[in-house]
């Protein structure tokens, strides 16, 4: 986690807890749009 703080920001400190926080609630979760897109797009 160190490398995610900026030496122009050296009084944050990121804690997995906190980060896994922040991807949870701002990242959405992947899903499959299509069961099987392969086929689709087969000539």
């Amino acid at each position: 986690m160190a490398a995610l703080a900026s030496s122009t920001q050296p009084a944050l400190s990121m804690t997995w807890d906190r980060f896994q926080h922040y991807v949870g609630r701002y990242i959405p979760k992947v899903r499959a749009c299509h069961p099987h897109p392969n086929p689709r797009y087969a000539p």
